[in-house]
């Protein structure tokens, strides 16, 4: 056998073809576990995602509420004022004023 062919082919005797034994499947299994970790990143980056859209839309209606909250405080406290507070916010009513329920809710 000439030495080109004997480079060519590997025997398990050889200590190429012992090494290659582990390398392949060593190659296989870290091949395997990076496209498991990117699998995994994958989720967890759209699970991040979609808490910032929850946590943005959360901070949009808390800024609102601000906003709304800041009006009442800056709002003159004349008898218009007490009245609508106390009818938007508390629910209450003047005694003069007759309520009729038609049975359907809000």
């Amino acid at each position: 056998m000439s030495s080109r062919t004997r480079f060519l082919t590997r025997d398990a005797d050889s200590p190429l073809g012992k090494a290659a034994i582990f390398v392949k499947p060593a190659v296989i299994v870290v091949c395997l576990l990076l496209i498991v970790m990117s699998v995994r990143i994958f989720f967890d980056y759209s699970e991040l995602l979609a808490e910032r859209e929850r946590r943005e839309a959360e901070l949009t209606r808390l800024n609102e509420e601000i906003d709304e909250l800041k009006y009442y405080i800056s709002a003159p406290m004349d008898e218009a004022y007490v009245r609508k507070f106390a009818r938007e916010r508390l629910g209450l009513v003047p005694a003069d004023e007759k309520i009729y329920f038609t049975g359907r809710a809000g």
